[in-house]
């Protein structure tokens, strides 16, 4: 936006940066709300929505389906995840699903 001072009042500016931050906190909420949606939607279908295609003979990822299949060893803390510390010392209850915690 470009703003001479000789063609509109403060009152009229204000309101046009409030009007253009008000925007682009709605894109952002926008671009939130798809990759959560596409992240959900990918989750269901088991895999990538756009698969790679892989030259003859070489050899394709597992998808995700079998690698929730797969057990994994639990992680340590500090090295592969940061703990969160809450000052009264409760945790959330949780499930394991597909190899996932799920609070």
């Amino acid at each position: 936006m470009n703003y001479n001072a000789m063609e509109i009042g403060n009152f009229d500016l204000f309101t046009t940066k409030a009007e253009e931050a008000r925007t682009e906190r709605e894109y952002i909420g926008a671009a939130k709300d798809y990759w959560i949606t596409r992240a959900q939607l990918e989750r269901a279908v088991g895999g990538s929505l756009h698969p790679r295609q892989f030259a003859e003979g070489k050899s394709m990822p597992i998808s995700n389906t079998q690698a929730a299949r797969q057990e994994y060893p639990p992680g340590e803390p500090g090295k592969d995840y940061t703990p969160v510390i809450v000052s009264n010392g409760s945790t959330l209850p949780y499930k394991v699903v597909g190899g996932v915690k799920v609070f």
